[in-house]
This record gives C-alpha cells, sequence and structure tokens, in this order.
C-alpha cells in the first residue's frame, strides 16, 4: 500500500514539472520580461519567423571597432 501511494506521489510530482517546464518559451520570457514581442516586424507589425542564432562580435571585436567612434568629435 505504501509503495503504491509512494508511485502516485512521484508520478504527480513529475507530471506537474513536466508540465510547468514545457510551457516556458523564449518567446513568453522575452514578452514577461522587456514587454515587447520579439517576432512582430517593426516596420509592418507583420509575425516573423524565428530560423535561428547568429552569433556576434568578441569582446576585443567590439572595443576596436567602437573606439574610433567614441574618439570623434561631432559637435564642437
Amino acid at each position: 500500500v505504501k509503495r503504491r501511494l509512494l508511485e502516485d506521489v512521484v508520478y504527480v510530482i513529475t507530471e506537474t514539472v513536466r508540465k510547468t517546464a514545457m510551457q516556458i518559451r523564449w518567446r513568453g520570457m522575452y514578452q514577461r520580461l522587456l514587454k515587447v514581442d520579439p517576432l512582430k516586424c517593426i516596420l509592418c507589425g507583420g509575425q516573423m519567423r524565428f530560423t535561428g542564432l547568429k552569433r556576434g562580435y568578441r569582446l576585443t571585436e567590439l572595443v576596436l571597432m567602437h573606439e574610433p567612434l567614441a574618439q570623434q568629435r561631432v559637435c564642437g
């Protein structure tokens, strides 16, 4: 009897964890955090499709690109 109850409790716990984990998606987290739909086109408002990620520049490359911009004097 105890074993059966333990199996039932373990089943309920694992199913609950599995269901809540599946509901969290990248788009939902982004929307909740930044209050912006990441897949909405900023030009036409249409629905975009996520196709993949592109890695950015390394920190040293970013510094080399932005350092000349920071040293320019635009005004005065």
